[in-house]
């Protein structure tokens, strides 16, 4: 919000005049933090980030740093905090697995003592 804060607009001359920029892509912003949020999520999921991407670059003239906090936070957003998350969920998937299976081998042990 503090780099990109208040720049994207629907009447930015920079949008207007790239052409690979879809006509409602400048809701795609860090004007408030509900925006940064939603534009933080497309990027994490890799959804058209290129464009976003493109788009910020245009608003701040072609900054490389632009392009660099994009890359920085592609890499821990999606290549580290994703893969941390989808760890963690199939590591839930594994424990409950696993809980059923002892479940299962401790009735199984108790109906023989039953018997």
């Amino acid at each position: 919000m503090i780099i990109f804060g208040g720049e994207i607009r629907e009447n930015s001359t920079e949008i207007i005049h790239d052409s690979s920029i879809p006509d409602n892509y400048y809701l795609m912003n860090f004007n408030d933090l509900m925006s940064s949020l939603v534009t933080l999520f497309v990027l994490i999921v890799v959804n058209n980030w290129y464009v976003i991407v493109a788009m910020c670059v245009d608003i701040k003239d072609g900054d490389t740093a632009v392009r660099y906090f994009f890359v920085v936070f592609y890499y821990f957003g999606v290549i580290i905090g994703l893969n941390i998350i989808i760890a963690f969920a199939i590591d839930m998937y594994a424990a409950v697995q696993r809980l059923e299976d002892t479940t299962e081998d401790n009735r199984k042990y108790l109906l023989q003592l039953a018997e």
